[in-house]
Parts: C-alpha cells; sequence; structure tokens
C-alpha cells in the first residue's frame, strides 16, 4: 500500500484508505458514503496541502470531493476545499 502522508495519525491511515479504495470501487453509492463519510472527516489544516495536491493529480479523486458536503474543518481549509470544487466544477 502507498503511503499518500495526508497527515499525522488518523487522518493519515483514513486518508491512503480513501486513496486505495478510489483506485478499486466504482459503484456511485459507495463513492459518494466515501467522500461524504471518511473524506469528509479527514479534511483539516493537517490534510488541505495533501488534498488539495492528490486531486490535481488524481481525477477519480477530484471527482471525489465534489460529493463532500458536511465537513467539520476550520474556516481556512474549508475555504480551500471550496475554492477547489469551484474550480474543478467550472
Amino acid at each position: 500500500m502507498q503511503q499518500y502522508g495526508f497527515g499525522p495519525g488518523r487522518e493519515s491511515s483514513i486518508s491512503i484508505l480513501i486513496v486505495e479504495i478510489l483506485e478499486i470501487e466504482s459503484n456511485p453509492a459507495l463513492l459518494s458514503l466515501l467522500a461524504a463519510g471518511p473524506l469528509d472527516d479527514v479534511i483539516s489544516m493537517e490534510t488541505i496541502d495533501r488534498i488539495e495536491r492528490e486531486a490535481s493529480a488524481n481525477r477519480r479523486f477530484r471527482d471525489l470531493l465534489g460529493g463532500v458536503w458536511d465537513y467539520r474543518a476550520s474556516d481556512e481549509p474549508k475555504a480551500r476545499l471550496d475554492a477547489l470544487v469551484r474550480d474543478l466544477s467550472g
């Protein structure tokens, strides 16, 4: 399993799992759960740089970001994710 290094601790492990699942899963219902659940949970100041890098390099990950909807991150990562999703959809 490749190390993606999204952030320290639990966020890093979950982030690695998200990218690995994305490589093998194509079911839209499961991908929407992945976006609105685990991906939503790892968005933070510690992970936003890596999320931006992964989105720029991985089209499927970019698409997955469109399914994130209720993230609990602070204002700066929220604004950066909003800008990223807006840039990707427009």
